[in-house]
Formats: C-alpha cells, structure tokens, sequence
C-alpha cells in the first residue's frame, strides 16, 4: 500500500507530503484522503491521476483486494463505503463531509429516513454519492491563491458547487466555472493556469442581507446536515408557519402561494438562472416545484425547493435552520463555508 495523505504538521497544509507505509513487497493500493470540503467526485478525479488508474472499477478493484486481502473476492458494502474506509473515516463521515446529498435531498420520505451514508439508505441517494447539485465546476479565484500559499494544490468545495450559490461564502467573491466537459478533471490552480475558467459568474459580491443572501446562508446550513429529515414532519412545520403568514400551498380561500411569496422576494435574474421553469410560472397558479412542500406531505420536492421556501418563510437562515433542527433532528453544527473544518 502506499499512502498520499496530508502533512498537518506545524499546520502546514500539505496536501501531496507523501507519507509511504510499504505493507508488502510490491504497492499495489495508492491512498489519497480527501480534503477539507472537497466534494466526493472531486475527490475521486484526484485519486485515480494520483494512482494513475484508467477507471473508476480498476481502482475499486484495488479498494477491493486491500480490504478484503484475497484477489477476486469482493469487499461488502458499496463504493462509498469502500472509498470511506480507505479514507481512514466512517461512511457517514465521508459522505457527510463529502457528498452533496445533503443539498440533494435535505427532506425524504418514510423508507429512506437514516443518515447519509449507512448501508440502509435508499436506491436514490445510494446512486446519489458522486451527484453534483448542476453542471460545471465552480471556483473561488481567492480560494486558489490561499490554497497554492499554504498548500503545493488548490481544490474544488462542496460550498462553490450549491444551485444558487453564484459566490464564495468565505471571500464573497463571484465564482469562476470551469470550461469543458471534464469539469472536474483538472485541478483548479492548472485550469486558472490554462485559461479554463471562464469570467465571473456575476458582477456582483455576495449580498449583506435580503432573500438571496438567506437562501445561500440556509442551502450551507441544510448541506451541513448529518441526515435529511423526514417530508411529513418538516412539511407541517412549515404549513403552520405559511399560515401564520396568509400563505399556503394550493391558494385555497385566496391565500396567498408560496411560489409567489418567492417570485416576489428573489431576483428574477437570480431566480430565472437557477430556476429555469420559473419562467412559465404564472401568479396565482400552482407552481408544484415549490408549492407541493405546502401541500403533499408524503411527496418530498427537490432540495433547492426548500432552501428557497424555508428563506421566504422565515425573518433569518438561522430562525429557518431552528425550525427544521427543533422538529426533525439536530443539524451537524457550523455550515460547510470552503475553509478547513475540523477533520
């Protein structure tokens, strides 16, 4: 086996120091651990050109013989259990620093209600580990240039890659996407350095307040999360809540939709670029992306649904993140914000 692991010593960020620990005469398994915030599919380029392995099979093959020490024969669970393991972390813990499930689905419904990561999670999330929330790679240029002054690499956060998201949470910087179709395949540092970013997303800096700068602040938060929560609680959290305010999710008796609470308070540039189908939405009529959180309980709508209905909802992202903490579980503590979290 030989190891690629971080050099955490004197705090001195060295993502590729090379620890090599030779556990038989010929290395066969080379170990990258993942880095703070870095998304799984990241993390997973990263290891096979480190390893120089052609597919992500030859090195499951690898992850395979080192676990269970036997050519041909499997090792249990699945690929994110076997890339955790190696990892030195539980596959809770790898999937939820890691994968992006907790923006893809922070609400499910009763059979898939676990945490992120356990064997018993259902189909759609187990084939969700390496999903990104939208296409592209995003990056910070800031990030690159503190990355590459501490680090010999820079690399990609789970915090840049959030629909909605068009800033970076620690500079407030518009972010960069990567160009081509292998957005991932290259290190951030080498496609800035290979004109493959394109210009800033935006022209403007993270805002200091309003719905926009709610909806990023709660889709951090919900990321942060170390299991969805389950539809029906949150959705009734959430009618009462609307009722307190004349808003619901069919317009019975005239009140008010929630999907035009939205289109009222988010930017339509904003809201259009993030939000396509928003489009064709016509005021005063159903808009069931949005609405059906107000109105099905057993029907769990998409994961930016809620950060944009918990933000039009609530005064704050914290009051918002409280009302799904207090009735469907405790949070995993500080949002994920590009920087270095305890590990």
């Amino acid at each position: 086996m030989v190891s690629v692991t971080p050099d955490h010593s004197n705090h001195d960020f060295k993502p590729f120091a090379r620890q090599i620990v030779m556990c038989c005469e010929e290395p066969h398994l080379i170990k990258v651990e993942p880095l703070p915030d870095e998304p799984a599919l990241a993390h997973l380029h990263r290891w096979l050109q480190v390893g120089s392995y052609r597919t992500k099979a030859d090195l499951d093959r690898e992850l395979q013989l080192e676990i269970s020490g036997i050519p041909g024969v499997g090792a249990p669970g699945t690929f994110l259990h076997r890339i955790a393991r190696a990892s030195h972390l539980l596959p809770s813990q790898y999937a939820q620093r890691h994968s992006m499930l907790g923006a893809l689905f922070p609400v499910v419904g009763p059979a898939d209600q676990c945490a992120y990561g356990e064997e018993v999670e259902g189909k759609a999330i187990a084939a969700s580990h390496w999903r990104m929330p939208r296409k592209g790679a995003f990056v910070c240029r800031s990030c690159i240039y503190d990355d590459l002054h501490s680090s010999s690499i820079s690399w990609f956060r789970r915090a840049h890659q959030l629909i909605g998201v068009d800033w970076c949470p620690v500079h407030g910087e518009p972010l960069a996407c990567a160009l081509g179709h292998d957005a991932f395949g290259l290190l951030p540092h080498v496609l800035r350095g290979e004109a493959q970013l394109s210009d800033p997303v935006v022209d403007v800096r993270l805002p200091e307040d309003g719905f926009v700068r709610s909806f990023v602040d709660v889709s951090l938060g919900l990321l942060a999360r170390t299991h969805p929560a389950p539809s029906a609680a949150l959705h009734q959290v959430l009618r009462r809540r609307a009722s307190d305010l004349g808003v619901d999710g069919t317009g019975w008796r005239k009140h008010r939709l929630l999907s035009d609470l939205v289109a009222d308070l988010a930017d339509e540039g904003w809201l259009l670029r993030h939000v396509p189908q928003f489009l064709h939405k016509v005021m005063g009529r159903q808009f069931l992306r949005i609405d059906k959180i107000l109105s099905q309980d057993d029907s769990p709508a998409e994961g930016a649904s809620y950060a944009l209905a918990l933000a039009a909802l609530y005064d704050s992202p914290a009051d918002a993140l409280s009302a799904v903490d207090g009735r469907c579980g405790p949070s995993s503590g500080s949002p994920p914000s590009g920087g270095d979290p305890e590990r």
